[in-house]
């Protein structure tokens, strides 16, 4: 099984890697079209919305996905009754955003958001109807079809947005940008696996699948809250260019350390930890390996961003975005803390554990919520300091994740910093380096090249040096070709 599963497992993680990284490339492209010819208040009003969709989305979901793939086998009419399920809350949920529609309009007092919000909030029922070909592909390890409806969803997407932007639709290029997005991936996945539903579904399981997952759901609504506060706070007590920075910066930094690297590697390693719940000392040996590859990947890249985004936004995006910089700086911090956080969160998961999971999560939750209002009560009004508290929250959090990783896999503290200390030495190293070199290249596009060459050769140098046994499966792929 070990073997098989170690097969199944570079396999996933490749395409799901591919899928990330191809799917992130397309959708920060359109991005950056939109960004250059849209203003920061169309993302910020825009952004306003995201609390809703966020907090909905987990609602409808309810921690079913999670609890499914932990199910060792599921039957025709048990599928059909979770899909009839959450189509049916995900359309009682849109009808109830629909009405209070006006009412969302009113509290941020921005213009048009009632119409842009009826028909954003339809990615609800929309990505509903496909919670049954998520779980059946990430079951069976088939993520090359994930791979092929993101890839192809993202550049449908991407054209309409285009052709919306040029035509000078403003906010409504993002708002039907999302709405195409969601439509043309469920389609595909209904394509690639197709399920017909019953007519005799057994809706016992939701009772069974919900016992299991209710904490999962609760914790799941709560995080999305909390984790969309500061688009509520920015959108109600500053102002909607201040929430359109914010979101550019959160978004980008999101792309790199959430979509790509830890949703990525998370994706593959939780139907792995999973599957070998019964031999620990392999689950331990696949956290180790998971952990370090996230952090390894993680770590240089956003300290590369870190050190060049002022060029970037410049180049890319123009000077009207300069004010997104410091944000992304910011964010960058926690963001290399979210693989591993969202690792230890899968372990959770996986091998049970989901009360601690929740605790954890409640604690950060809190944490955030407390850290915001002293930010906005007791500290100068600038909403910088909201986005540093977040950092903070996630760096004690991720402190407590790595004790129970300790209690429960005996992956040890001292262990863990074995893992990522030599790494986090490398990159400081390659950035000073790269920043002071940096420092003497007046010309804007070509100092970005040569940082971004020197930091790639620098880095994989040291790591092929001081840790070859992260180099190996690379230079094995290399030989091969």
């Amino acid at each position: 099984m070990g073997e098989d599963l170690g097969k199944k497992t570079k396999k996933s993680l490749i395409w799901s890697i591919i899928d990330k990284i191809g799917s992130q490339f397309i959708g920060m492209l359109i991005g950056i079209i939109s960004a250059r010819l849209l203003c920061p208040d169309d993302f910020g009003t825009i952004g306003c919305l995201t609390i809703f969709t966020s907090i909905s989305a987990f609602i409808i979901e309810s921690g079913f996905g999670v609890a499914m793939l932990r199910k060792e086998t599921i039957s025709r009419d048990e599928y059909s009754a979770v899909l009839y399920f959450n189509l049916f809350v995900s359309l009682f949920i849109y009808i109830l955003l629909f009405i209070s529609s006006s009412s969302i309009e009113t509290f941020f007092a921005i213009e048009k958001l009632a119409e842009y919000a009826q028909i954003l909030f339809l990615i609800l029922p929309i990505n509903a109807l496909g919670i049954i070909q998520y779980t059946q592909i990430r079951k069976q390890f088939k993520f090359k079809q994930f791979t092929y409806a993101n890839l192809i969803a993202n550049i449908a997407s991407g054209l309409c947005t285009v052709a919306l932007i040029y035509y000078d639709y403003g906010c409504w290029a993002l708002v039907w940008q999302q709405v195409t997005l969601s439509a043309t991936r469920i389609i595909l996945l209904w394509y690639y696996n197709p399920f017909i539903p019953s007519l005799t579904p057994q809706f016992k399981i939701i009772r069974e699948l919900f016992s299991y997952s209710s904490i999962l759901a609760l914790n799941y609504i709560i995080t999305s809250a909390v984790g969309n506060v500061y688009n509520f706070i920015l959108g109600k007590f500053f102002t909607t260019t201040d929430l359109g920075y914010y979101s550019n910066g959160r978004k980008y930094n999101d792309i790199i350390s959430q979509v790509v690297i830890g949703n990525g590697i998370s994706s593959v390693a939780a139907p792995s930890l999973a599957e070998l719940n019964n031999d620990k000392t392999k689950q331990l040996h696949y956290l180790q390996k998971f952990g370090k590859l996230g952090f390894f990947t993680i770590l240089p890249i956003l300290a590369l961003f870190s050190i060049a985004i002022e060029d970037i936004v410049m180049i890319v995006f123009t000077e009207k975005w300069m004010p997104m910089v410091p944000y992304f700086r910011i964010l960058t911090l926690s963001g290399i803390l979210y693989p591993l956080q969202t690792l230890y969160q899968q372990y959770f998961l996986m091998t049970g554990h989901k009360n601690l999971s929740f605790t954890l999560d409640m604690v950060k939750n809190a944490l955030i919520i407390i850290l915001a209002i002293v930010c906005i009560f007791y500290l100068e009004r600038d909403p910088h300091y909201i986005v540093w508290s977040s950092v903070l929250a996630m760096l004690i959090t991720t402190l407590l994740e790595s004790t129970y990783v300790h209690k429960l896999a005996g992956y040890n503290i001292t262990s863990q910093l074995a893992d990522y200390l030599p790494i986090i030495a490398r990159t400081i190293i390659t950035s000073i380096v790269v920043f002071v070199i940096g420092k003497h290249i007046e010309i804007m596009l070509l100092r970005l090249v040569i940082e971004g060459v020197l930091f790639a050769g620098l880095y994989v140098t040291l790591t092929y040096f001081f840790d070859k046994e992260l180099t190996k499966p690379i230079i094995e792929i290399l030989h091969k070709k």
